[in-house]
């Protein structure tokens, strides 16, 4: 779970764009959500060893992992319920920014590609923007 929050947020991982998801659910702030309660349940794991018990000293083991696992668990809800703008990816601020009001038909025409095709065409900046120049062009000559 953390690692797939930081692929998400460094932007390594796109294709989660190109998927039909929930209005509920958006995965770069679910992205942002899951790395601290993957965090979490790292910590639970660890508690739950009795190694780790000895290593830390049984006063300070069970209060600062506790206190550790449920502050970690509260900032990935309270991170999945902001969702603060500096938490996004930066190709997919960028999108929100400069073509905001064409996002609904990017992301349709992204889900008419394969996830990974997409994925593959838009991995660097310059790509994105050439698809979002096509993607645009090809909706003038439409309407």
């Amino acid at each position: 779970m953390v690692a797939m929050g930081v692929l998400i947020r460094r932007g390594v991982v796109r294709a989660w764009f190109a998927r039909n998801a929930s209005p509920y659910y958006s995965m770069p702030s679910s992205g942002l959500t899951v790395t601290p309660i993957g965090l979490g349940i790292i910590l639970v794991s660890v508690l739950l060893t009795e190694k780790a018990l000895d290593i830390l000293g049984e006063d300070l083991s069970l209060n600062t992992m506790t206190c550790a696992i449920w502050s970690s668990i509260f900032l990935g809800l309270v991170l999945g319920i902001w969702r603060p703008g500096w938490a996004l990816p930066d190709w997919y601020r960028w999108l929100k920014e400069n073509h905001g009001e064409i996002l609904p038909l990017l992301r349709e025409k992204a889900q008419e590609m394969a996830p990974r095709a997409w994925q593959a065409r838009v991995r660097t900046q310059e790509g994105l923007e050439q698809w979002v120049e096509e993607v645009r062009q090809r909706h003038q000559k439409g309407t």
